[in-house]
């Protein structure tokens, strides 16, 4: 059985994480910040303080194999020669109002860092450093605890055990959904005209994803020749065939985005037996189901039932979504499940289900909080490689921003390419005039670094491009 790779702040969150939704200490800009000041206070910590130190470990736990695997902040030794995890936390709440246990899971990420680092390196004995940082008045408050690398493994072997039953379920849903689509049969009687062609050449563009170079398919083709389908199909086909994990399917208007559900819905009707988990991604401000008087949602404990006690009940939540057999996370779905349990608010239990769903819906222009993640360097954002093959196909109405424009400019400082990934993206004739050679020139600048020639190279109906990789680790 290969392992599971878990990383340190999933096991503990998922596991340990409790309480309510608080809108007034979360968001993309706050989370920049953080990121700010986790570098200064590294900084300033001098010589002999070795930050973002990755570890990784291999354990097991009801049989089943782990990799644990995560970045500790900083790791240092004291003045008594002791060993020190220490475990930055950026926050908003008053400096006054900051405690030693106000969050299980930042002790809980220092102990599995400690472990891991303690049995690397055969220590007995280690402390773990809670360092918070209060954002609005420059506080810093520091809080020790003294473990011996017995008391760590015990912990970390717990939680394990506490995760093992979801690892199983994965484990066990992973296998069943790819036997079913690997024989995954086209829906319809018939392909359309050119239809096959394209799907072929998305299905040699996913299953080539894991080589060392990666693939970048760009298609055109005329309307109603099935291009949804066209790209559904196949990609899922290439999951079943262990060359990818998740799809990605990113549209800009209600229409596109209902021609891929319908997509989704047609594939099940064909085959009722097919294990398919599949998700919408939606702005909040759409879905909230308890908006405030100005139609905004309001993800604050003392306004929003749904919001409140949100981590307490939001994992038996999920495991009665998984348990139902429809695999089917729309809104609809998730919407009953808020309003018979009052469980989990609508507005964060999609981000909470998507790495349990094999194909995601999502609008182009939110991707972002998604998948991208601040890059101080060049002052822009970039996409994080994912760890294994992720299938990213965008409707022919995406705009092309959110594609390439901004993730072109950032490949002239990328350290590293990945060993896989394949984007698929299927454009409108006019929208494909773009990468014609005739109107290079306008857009040269912004594409050069992402390659040093585009040939449009008609294939049928539709034009297909090699690139170079378009995921990479983060400088």
């Amino acid at each position: 059985m290969p392992a599971f790779r878990l990383p340190v702040r999933q096991l503990v969150e998922f596991l340990l994480r409790t309480g309510s939704i608080d809108s007034r200490f979360t968001g993309f800009d706050r989370a920049n910040e953080g990121a700010r000041i986790h570098r200064k206070l590294q900084k300033a910590a001098g010589e002999g303080y070795a930050a973002e130190v990755f570890l990784s470990g291999e354990r097991e736990a009801a049989g089943i194999p782990f990799t644990i695997e995560g970045r500790a902040d900083g790791i240092f030794t004291d003045e008594a020669g002791v060993t020190v995890i220490d475990e930055i936390k950026t926050t908003a709440v008053p400096a006054d109002d900051i405690a030693e246990d106000m969050n299980p899971c930042h002790w809980a990420q220092g102990m599995v860092y400690g472990e891991l680092y303690g049995r690397q390196q055969g220590l007995e004995k280690l402390d773990v450093r809670l360092t918070y940082y209060q954002i609005d008045t420059d506080d810093i408050l520091r809080f020790v605890r003294h473990f011996t690398l017995e008391e760590l493994e015990a912990f970390l072997q717990d939680l394990l055990e506490q995760y093992a039953p979801w690892a199983q379920r994965q484990l066990a849903w992973k296998e069943q959904r790819g036997v079913s689509l690997s024989e995954l049969d086209f829906p319809f009687p018939a392909y359309r005209p050119g239809q096959r062609a394209l799907a072929g050449e998305v299905y040699r563009a996913c299953t080539a994803a894991p080589s060392k170079s990666g693939v970048r398919l760009f298609c055109q083709a005329p309307t109603g020749i099935g291009k949804t389908m066209s790209v559904l199909f196949p990609a899922l086909r290439a999951i079943g065939t262990g060359c990818g994990e998740k799809l990605f399917y990113l549209t800009a208007r209600n229409t596109t985005q209902s021609a891929a559900e319908d997509a989704i819905a047609r594939l099940r009707a064909s085959d009722p037996k097919l294990a398919l988990r599949s998700v919408t991604l939606t702005a909040k401000e759409k879905v909230c189901l308890h908006p405030d008087a100005e139609g905004h949602p309001a993800c604050l404990p003392e306004l929003c039932p749904y919001a409140n006690g949100y981590y307490d009940r939001v994992n038996t939540a999920l495991k009665a979504l998984l348990d139902d057999g429809t695999g089917r996370f729309d809104r609809a779905a998730l919407a009953d499940a808020a309003n018979l349990r009052i469980l989990f608010s609508d507005t964060f239990i999609k981000p909470k289900a998507t790495p349990n769903a094999s194909a995601i819906t999502n609008d182009s222009n939110v991707i972002n909080s998604v998948f991208f993640r601040p890059v101080s360097k060049a002052g822009i954002d970039c996409l994080t490689r994912p760890k294994k093959p992720t299938f990213f196909c965008a409707s022919p109405s995406a705009p092309l921003s959110v594609t390439l424009p901004e993730i072109a400019s950032t490949c002239s400082f990328a350290p590293s390419a990945p060993k896989y990934c394949a984007t698929i993206v299927s454009y409108s004739p006019e929208a494909m005039s773009l990468f014609r050679p005739s109107s290079m020139a306008a857009s040269r600048s912004a594409f050069l670094p992402l390659f040093t020639a585009m040939p449009y190279s008609p294939c049928g109906t539709f034009g297909v491009t090699i690139f170079k990789p378009l995921f990479w680790e983060t400088p």
